[in-house]
């Protein structure tokens, strides 16, 4: 595996990484308010 290829995998998992934190917040963000609504 070259080091290109390793560092362009990296870079892809970062972006990844915070695609996902900003989903997974507004997924938490909408159940709250859905289990909350629901009391």
């Amino acid at each position: 595996m070259s080091y290109s290829r390793l560092r362009d995998a990296l870079k892809r998992v970062r972006i990844a990484r915070v695609q996902l934190s900003k989903y997974a917040s507004i997924c938490l963000r909408l159940f709250f308010t859905i289990s909350s609504g629901a009391r």
